[in-house]
């Protein structure tokens, strides 16, 4: 199988916790190395505390529909009824967590156009971690830019990823989706800082349809 380096990662990485997590890697064997500065000699940590493992190929699609066999709203962004829509797709994370993928969501401006990684995404997408009573997503991981590469249902890269978020707004109870539907988060690491090519979706806050 093709080799597949995920990082690398830097001090831009660490979190307060001390907590994060990595995209996939198809394989059987993984290497982890660590270079460690000259002036921070003796002070890197490292403690591996979970590895999720599949036994088979994991594709991402593999729960998915075939093309033309979802709904009228699910539309394949690479399809010509997708051209409209390729500024606006930058702005779409995967959520992953413990190596499950379970929804998606997508970054959000601000009135302040400042890059603030926003991240907008369904209330119920909350109830891995219960954001009622805990507010950090720490080990989510952002798959970004993640698309079929053209017309079709092909896996697409996997290798642009930020890891951890925390809830800023929710309407509560994850199991009260009919109240309103949302969580809002801000990303601890922003993917535009990683140098991805990611855009942040506009808003309009009238009441004009």
């Amino acid at each position: 199988m093709e080799q597949k380096i995920l990082g690398a990662f830097t001090n831009y990485n660490n979190k307060e916790d001390g907590i994060f997590a990595t995209g996939l890697i198809y394989d059987d064997e993984i290497v982890l190395e660590y270079y460690e500065p000259k002036r921070s000699i003796g002070q890197g940590r490292i403690e591996i505390d979970k590895v999720v493992h599949g036994f088979k190929y994991i594709n991402l699609n593999t729960f998915a529909r075939g093309y033309n066999d979802s709904g009228n709203c699910n539309v394949n962004v690479n399809c010509p009824d997708g051209d409209g829509w390729q500024n606006e797709k930058k702005s779409v994370a995967l959520l992953l967590v413990n190596g499950f993928r379970f929804c998606t969501g997508f970054l959000l401006n601000n009135t302040a156009q400042d890059c603030r990684p926003l991240f907008m995404t369904a209330n119920h997408c909350s109830n891995p971690y219960d954001a009622v009573n805990n507010p950090n997503a720490t080990n989510w991981t952002f798959l970004w830019n993640y698309e079929s590469p053209e017309c079709n249902n092909m896996d697409g890269e996997t290798n642009q990823t930020t890891v951890g978020a925390t809830l800023i707004a929710n309407p509560g109870n994850t199991g009260s989706v009919f109240r309103s539907d949302f969580a809002l988060f801000e990303l601890i690491e922003n993917p535009k800082d990683a140098g991805y090519d990611v855009y942040f979706s506009g808003f309009d806050a009238t009441s004009s349809p």
